[in-house]
């Protein structure tokens, strides 16, 4: 009996194998989940990779056929319908911006603002200690003796340090257990600064002295005492000659007035055109130079006591380490220009409704600004323990200078990365981005190379830098950074010059957390997805079966192609045989 049906079996699995069927079989697909932002954060990547792995694909990438994407505390991708999850902790102390200055003097103060995001749960019972360290030596501290309560409430400090050696500073801001990172470039190339009066003017003459007094600038200066008499110093040229202005950051102008319209054009095009920036010191009625100013009213006011002149809220460079102004002649504006921004006020304290008025103000005009000050006899009182004068000058122009673009703008971030991590590369060339009507093409008509140097890393081939048009006169580009930590220089060479930025590699490099976890939340509910916390990551796998339909693929199978039928077959064939040879010996 056992004899036939082993006969039986191999006889059927000899004859299935001639046939050779086929069937239908689904299988699960496990879904392609994109995962931003692992380089910031490596050992969360790992943690979520781990705890997918198996049930769904994680590729570290953008990659077409994505599920579903991940994003780590890091920029948002681009809205595209795929639900989104946010891994981000909104229970903790966050830095959302270190703000420091790309370029700065040597063995002057250069100040590092710091603005906090505290958490929820921490609002209002606790302080922070904001410490900054340049170069791994701790440089400032900073204590924040409380918490505001309330949501989107933000925290700001301001610390310092004085640059020693000319060459990029690495800066680390420490809060909270949390660290972000920045590059200062220390530059001691002076501002070039020129001072134009169309007549002798008092308080043009104390600003010029007061730049003069500090090494940071490069002072020329050119004024008319009489129609046809002048006093120079330096080599200034006339406004005429657009070419050689182009070689100025800044133009002070003293006693607008006196200037005409082929002045006020000039000025207007060495704002457009260079992205300069023009400070006008009005002394008496503007006359046609009113024009720069937007064409706005005026009106004067008269104190029998100086007026005091407080910095507005937000008003820049000039807010921090300067003394007070004080004034008791003001042209006060009878309404501010579109985009304008105050930089000093009538003090709160003042009698006669006065308080609050601007009287000194600043207006973009194309890509530089005019600077107009309203204080008209600021200059008489510059004397004093409280008086504030030169420094105020000081850090507005330094401000107003450190605005106007090089010839060659080379903007990379983070400059301050992980070895591998990629870095964003903006490049601007100046003269084509002013230009009027430049086209997409103007771009590629000049020669544009790129290419990584190792300053103070191990000598290595470099990886290809490749920039490509983006607008007029802009390029953008990707560089995956060296593995090799260390100090790397990015050059960009052009027909219009060369330019360079430092680039550090650190194995523990962090950036800013930009963008606060109520917005990662409302866009990752708007994608279909949620914000989860570090601490609730086991949750994530639930959480993409819910977003993402069940995946299944169907495909033809023909199981007697395998190979391993023939492991049964022998047994049926071998077993058959053995049996009647037994049953044949008997």
């Amino acid at each position: 009996m056992i004899e036939h049906v082993l006969r039986g079996a191999a006889l059927v699995i000899a004859i299935a194998g001639l046939i050779d069927p086929s069937v239908i079989v689904e299988r699960r697909v496990p879904p392609v989940i994109e995962l931003h932002g692992g380089a910031a954060d490596e050992e969360l990547a790992e943690r979520l990779a781990r705890g997918l792995a198996g049930r769904f694909r994680v590729v570290p990438a953008p990659v077409a056929g994505a599920a579903a994407r991940v994003v780590l505390r890091g920029r948002l991708p681009a809205a595209d319908g795929l639900p989104a999850f946010v891994i981000a902790d909104a229970q903790r102390l966050a830095i959302a911006e270190v703000h420091a200055p790309t370029r700065a003097p040597l063995h002057g103060k250069v100040p590092v603002q710091v603005r906090l995001r505290p958490p929820a749960d921490l609002a209002g019972t606790s302080g922070a200690l904001v410490t900054l360290q340049v170069d791994g030596m701790i440089a400032d501290r900073v204590a924040i003796d409380e918490l505001e309560p309330g949501a989107g409430v933000e925290l700001n400090a301001t610390l310092w340090f004085t640059p020693t050696a000319a060459r990029p500073h690495h800066v680390r801001v420490i809060a909270g257990g949390v660290h972000a990172d920045a590059l200062v470039a220390i530059d001691d190339t002076p501002w070039h600064v020129l001072t134009l009066d169309p007549r002798p003017s008092w308080g043009a003459t104390f600003v010029r002295r007061a730049l003069e007094a500090d090494r940071r600038f490069a002072v020329d200066a050119l004024i008319d005492t009489a129609p046809r008499s002048a006093v120079a110093s330096g080599a200034p040229p006339r406004l005429a000659d657009a070419v050689a202005l182009t070689r100025y950051d800044v133009i002070v102008v003293g006693a607008p007035d006196g200037l005409d319209d082929a002045d006020v054009a000039a000025l207007e095009g060495f704002m457009r055109r260079r992205g300069g920036s023009v400070v006008m010191l009005i002394d008496s009625a503007p006359g046609i130079a009113a024009q720069l100013a937007g064409g706005i009213g005026w009106s004067e006011r008269l104190s029998p006591a100086p007026l005091t002149l407080g910095l507005a809220r937000g008003a820049g460079a000039a807010s921090s380490g300067v003394g007070a102004l004080r004034a008791s002649e003001l042209a006060v504006p009878a309404t501010l220009p579109a985009g304008a921004r105050v930089l000093a006020v009538v003090g709160g304290e003042e009698e006669g409704g006065a308080a609050g008025d601007p009287v000194i103000w600043q207006r973009p005009v194309g890509r530089g600004r005019l600077v107009v000050s309203g204080a008209l006899d600021a200059w008489r009182f510059r004397a004093g323990g409280e008086a504030g004068f030169d420094a105020f000058w000081r850090e507005v122009i330094a401000d107003a200078a450190s605005a106007a673009p090089a010839p060659i703008v080379i903007d990379a971030a983070p400059r301050v990365a992980r070895p591998g991590q990629v870095v964003r590369i903006d490049a601007a060339l100046r003269d084509i981005v002013l230009q009027t009507g430049a086209s997409v093409g103007a771009a590629t008509e000049t020669r544009v190379e790129a290419r990584l140097e190792a300053v103070s890393a191990p000598s290595a081939p470099s990886p290809p830098v490749r920039l490509w048009p983006d607008a007029p006169g802009r390029l953008r580009g990707h560089l995956r950074l060296p593995e090799a930590p260390g100090s790397y220089r990015l050059v960009v060479d052009t027909d219009a010059g060369t330019s360079s930025t430092e680039l550090h590699v650190i194995a523990d490099a962090a950036q800013v957390e930009a963008v606060a976890p109520a917005v990662l939340e409302a866009w990752a509910k708007a994608q279909g997805g949620a914000l989860i916390p570090p601490s609730r990551l086991e949750t994530l796998g639930a959480a993409l079966d819910a977003a993402i339909p069940p995946q299944t693929t169907s495909r033809r199978v023909h199981p007697l192609r395998s190979a391993w039928w023939i492991v049964p077959f022998a047994l049926a064939l071998g077993g058959e045989w053995s049996l009647r040879r037994r049953r044949v010996a008997r």
